[in-house]
């Protein structure tokens, strides 16, 4: 989650988040991209508010693949954490580069969070372009 100019963006695992009442004729479309329900929020309220509602609605009920994930009141107010939790950075998948802002911003979380002793892992993903030419490949 990260907030900048008052917006805040949630980028979860594909298995959370049901994709099942999306219209079937995009599901179809995207048979080859797994797509996410990453939202946009003016606040990590509201960001808060849309993973409780999408878990309360238990997804994994309608679609198989999700994974079993109830939403927890106490975790999301930060509450009954173990004191050390570890967090993984992507800063280059090799084929797209993200804006320098951007990776300022991660440089100074990742900071942070080493500051406040998490453990934090620099995430060297492999053959994303091989992957991007097989998605290509299909279209």
């Amino acid at each position: 989650m990260m907030g900048w100019m008052r917006t805040f963006v949630f980028g979860e695992h594909f298995l959370v988040f049901c994709f099942f009442t999306i219209s079937n004729l995009i599901r179809c479309a995207l048979n080859r991209i797994v797509g996410v329900l990453g939202p946009l929020a003016r606040s990590a309220r509201d960001l808060s508010l849309f993973c409780k509602v999408m878990l309360n609605a238990q997804p994994w009920l309608l679609e198989a693949p999700l994974l079993e994930m109830p939403w927890k009141d106490d975790v999301a107010n930060g509450l009954n954490l173990p004191p050390k939790l570890s967090f993984g950075f992507v800063w280059d998948d090799g084929v797209v580069q993200p804006h320098p802002p951007l990776t300022q911003a991660l440089m100074r979380l990742k900071g942070a969070l080493i500051a406040a002793g998490h453990e934090v892992i620099d995430w060297i993903p492999k053959n994303h372009q091989q992957g991007w030419n097989l998605i290509v490949s299909h279209f």
